[in-house]
């Protein structure tokens, strides 16, 4: 985990060291995984530190853009909330081809078993 500071506070935050940099970045298994955090759009620290801004995890070479949140007395808590999904059309049509395929291996048991 790669620490970071920041000057200001509230929308006025700036980050340092200058970003986009990788925060966090490990392999498991065949797998490898980090997290680049770009930028801060809000950061304070009054009785407990919190902050969000843009980032986006890495898996396996693909980016998944996100929102990132600190939240915590003691940075206990850290979430990446991904904020990219696939397209309407995209998610339709691959329901069709599942329930074509559905349709087409439970009339091929129903000829089967008459």
């Amino acid at each position: 985990m790669t620490n970071f500071t920041f000057t200001g506070d509230g929308s006025g935050a700036v980050l340092s060291p200058n970003t986009p940099f990788v925060q966090w970045s490990f392999t498991m298994g065949a797998n490898s995984y980090k997290f680049t955090l770009q930028s801060l759009t809000q950061m304070t620290t009054h009785g407990q530190i919190n902050g969000t801004g843009p980032g986006f995890a890495t898996v396996n070479g693909v980016n998944y853009s996100g929102t990132w949140s600190l939240t915590g007395t003691s940075g206990t808590q850290f979430n990446f909330l991904v904020t990219t999904v696939p397209d309407g059309g995209s998610a339709v049509a691959l329901l069709g081809v599942a329930l074509t395929g559905i349709e087409g291996f439970r009339r091929l048991l129903r000829r089967r078993s008459a």
